[in-house]
């Protein structure tokens, strides 16, 4: 018999008004317990509609037979960040000795697999099974432990060796759960009952619904009977012609909302933060920026200055015991609850908006002063600074959630200045974390930010539109070479503006060292197009101009960022001149004034700069070396973002390269491999094409070196060569001169995003670097 539970944390509460579900949670615990012993644990899916008591049910489940685990673990699913949010928690909680690497995903399944402890872990709301299944599951077990997950998902029943259908509860359960939201623990009147279990009836036995009804019948010091009869006057018409057996979802649910949110229910900034809420991303948000909100400007809440936090309590009394938000911690941050809104109810409100637009003027610009109040500005000189992105992660879903809404809106909603500056943070912020997977959310709010801009008719030469056209040059290379071009052209307007701008402030005498600085960094930016293009000719001047101007400025120690920046891009273009001398010496001058920069030893630009040392190391003969670097950045990149980022997945790569390159074909097909298989696992496409493409590629011809069979390597070389046919009009034109597979996949690369890898492309660089002919088909991988 099982102790009972140790101490892992379940951060969901269990629900004191559930109700029901009797039969469902016997059925889960035989399945689950019931059975033989078995190596692997036993794999349970709650499978239903949103809002049916999936999680509720889970939860109850966890809180009645928690003496039969020693240990329960409670993961969020619903996207990639909260799942390795969620085990990067957890690793706190396995004894100290599994913590045996950065890795905290391996170290919690390494020690789940492996301890002799029985245990249980819920998936809730699992919505990308491909990305769990392969890297958050547990494939072993010592103690007789279980997975359990719930979804909406029906695609996910043959995953599990049991699957269980959430349904709606029966006429009494729900009116059992409406009288449990009114009345508590005390018995209701008959009178009470059966206006309860008309309720139920007439709303299906739909627990999310009838949460709610009952949440605001308790919060209105109101009666179920009082409630029933109202409703039937105010919304009979949504109902005739229907009966219980066909209730529809959408109609049901508009209904209770347009009750629950009417004024006469609500206090109003209890339904103002409602209404703003729809306009966020539906994870939620802290309870911190909210209280800081009501604090800036109490007015637009409708609150008396003084009285925040009193108000901030009746709002989560209000809101919460009507069910119209759930409250959840902050891990790590137990005096910060977040708030979060069901995506149901968030939709119905925007709906009942697009009937009162100026209504809903009022609502967005009040959630977009929320996010603005909580978003730190992005730097005036667009240097980096990852001092801030703690904060910028809290808000970045909220700032893209509120641009796809803003541009979805029907009718329009009228755009601002400021909220086109705040899309321009929102989009610098995504950038400079140098993850591909955030390129198109980047984009996306850069580029509404300009359509912003002309709408409000913003001047031409503002230095807005330059900041904005700087980042998206640098967002477009990040795509491939199909859009150097347009990143090109885009660099080349943004040093056009600030040009102008530079020349109107020379006409008055009046150069700000921050316009000056901007101008050079368009001059640095071009450059670094001219770079996407090989076009090193046209690069160096740019680079050299800069200096010059850094030199005017001050020294290295007066400007390590900017330094950085040159000793970086210039010793990328030595290399491929073939000058690896002044090459070598220039990217470790990067990586240290970076590191005097930042202050620190470690960020996700100085493993950039660093990787790039890496490879000039590399192409110098020092392949030891080389190697011994990458696999630092690798473990640095994973603890900075996690082992699915791009950035991650291209070290993870290169590992295997150099492996290659050193003649160990054993730890190439190893680590080459690990880079695919994350790839695939992870949510979305965190890696673009081209560098999936590449990697296929070389798994296939590692594996023929190996001496694997023509039917393993087809998978591999399929990929590799379908990616590569669709690209090769984009890269011919930049190697004209090769159909080497590996050079042309290397040349794909941006080139500050893992361009130099390979054998064979530098050397035929540098032939067309010192304008040479010869030798370009000799070049191999």
């Amino acid at each position: 018999m099982s102790t009972g539970w140790r101490g892992a944390k379940c951060y969901r509460r269990s629900n004191r008004h559930f109700v029901g579900r009797k039969g469902l949670l016997r059925g889960v615990h035989q399945c689950l317990r019931d059975g033989p012993a078995r190596s692997e644990p036993v794999l349970c899916l709650l499978l239903g509609l949103a809002g049916i008591g999936k999680t509720e049910a889970a939860l109850e489940y966890c809180h009645i037979y928690s003496q039969d685990y020693d240990w329960q673990f409670w993961v969020a699913s619903g996207t990639h960040d909260e799942l390795f949010n969620a085990f990067t928690r957890l690793r706190h909680w396995v004894p100290q000795s599994a913590r045996v690497s950065t890795d905290a995903v391996g170290d919690v399944i390494n020690w789940l697999e492996t301890t002799g402890d029985s245990w249980i872990i819920v998936f809730d709301n699992v919505e990308d099974w491909t990305s769990l299944e392969s890297t958050y599951l547990p494939k072993q077990c010592s103690g007789r432990s279980a997975v359990m997950f719930t979804s909406q998902l029906t695609a996910l029943a043959p995953e599990a060796d049991h699957v269980f259908q959430v349904e709606s509860l029966s006429a009494l359960e729900g009116a059992q759960l409406v009288e449990r939201h009114v009345h508590g623990s005390l018995p209701p009147t008959p009178q009470e009952h059966d206006a309860a279990l008309h309720i139920s009836r007439r709303f299906g036995g739909f627990p999310l619904f009838l949460a709610h009804i009952g949440g605001f019948i308790r919060e209105s010091a109101s009666s179920i009977e009082r409630h029933n009869r109202a409703f039937d006057v105010r919304h009979s018409f949504s109902w005739r012609g229907q009966t219980h057996a066909t209730i529809q979802y959408s109609r049901p649910i508009e209904t209770v909302w347009d009750f629950a949110l009417s004024e006469s229910q609500l206090c109003p900034y209890a339904r103002n933060l409602v209404m703003v809420m729809s306009f966020l991303h539906s994870e939620g948000i802290p309870e911190s920026i909210v209280l800081h909100s009501f604090k800036k400007d109490p007015a637009s809440w409708r609150i008396a200055p003084g009285s925040e936090e009193a108000r901030l309590l009746d709002v989560r009394r209000a809101l919460h015991k009507r069910s119209l938000i759930s409250i959840h911690r902050t891990p790590n941050q137990p005096n910060d609850d977040k708030f979060t809104m069901q995506r149901s109810l968030q939709h119905a409100i925007l709906i009942q908006l697009d009937e009162d637009t100026a209504l809903r003027a009022t609502i967005f610009h009040q959630a977009f002063s929320v996010i603005r109040r909580a978003t730190p500005k992005a730097n005036i000189k667009q240097i980096p600074n990852p001092k801030l992105w703690p904060q910028f992660r809290i808000v970045a879903a909220h700032i893209v959630t509120l641009c796809r809404k803003f541009t979805q809106a029907a009718p329009p909603i009228q755009g601002t200045l400021e909220f086109a500056e705040l899309l321009y943070d929102g989009g610098f912020s995504l950038w400079e974390r140098q993850d591909y997977a955030t390129t198109e959310d980047a984009l996306l709010m850069l580029s509404t930010s300009l359509k912003i801009m002309d709408e409000v008719s913003y001047h031409e030469y503002g230095r807005l539109r330059a900041d904005v056209r700087a980042i998206m040059g640098m967002c477009y290379d990040r795509l491939g070479p199909a859009f150097y071009e347009k990143a090109l052209d885009i660099r080349k307007e943004a040093r056009r503006i600030r040009q102008a701008i530079n020349e109107q402030e020379a006409e008055d005498d009046e150069v700000s060292p921050t316009t000056e600085r901007l101008l050079y960094n368009s001059l640095n930016d071009q450059g670094i197009a001219e770079m996407q293009r090989n076009q090193f000719h046209g690069a160096e001047p740019l680079f050299t101009e800069c200096l010059r101007k850094y030199q005017r400025w001050g020294s290295e120690a007066d400007h390590p960022f900017e330094y950085a920046k040159y000793y970086h891009n210039m010793g990328l273009v030595r290399m491929c001149q073939g000058n690896f001398p002044d090459a070598v010496n220039f990217l470790g001058k990067a990586v240290e004034l970076e590191k005097l920069y930042e202050g620190a030893k470690s960020s996700p630009l100085i493993s950039l700069f660093a990787y790039h040392f890496a490879c000039v190391l590399f192409h110098a003969g020092d392949v030891k070396s080389a190697l011994e670097k990458h696999l630092e950045i690798l473990a640095q990149r994973e603890l900075h973002s996690g082992r699915c980022s791009e950035p991650t997945l291209l070290s993870c790569y290169t590992v295997g390269a150099m492996y290659h390159h050193m003649g160990d074909l054993e730890k190439a097909e190893q680590y080459i491999k690990e880079s695919i298989d994350r790839a695939s696992s992870a949510e979305g496409e965190p890696w673009p094409e081209y560098a999936r493409g590449r990697a296929h590629m070389h798994m296939a011809k590692v594996m023929r070196m190996r001496g694997a069979t023509d039917e393993d390597v087809r998978p591999f070389d399929e990929v590799g060569n379908e990616i590569l046919c669709k690209n090769r009009e984009f890269v011919q034109p930049l190697m004209p001169r090769t159909n080497d597979a590996m050079i042309l996949y290397d040349a794909l690369q941006p080139v500050l995003h893992g361009r130099y890898t390979g054998q064979g492309l530098v050397p035929l660089l540098q032939t067309m670097a010192t304008g040479s002919k010869n030798n370009f088909y000799a070049a191999g991988q």
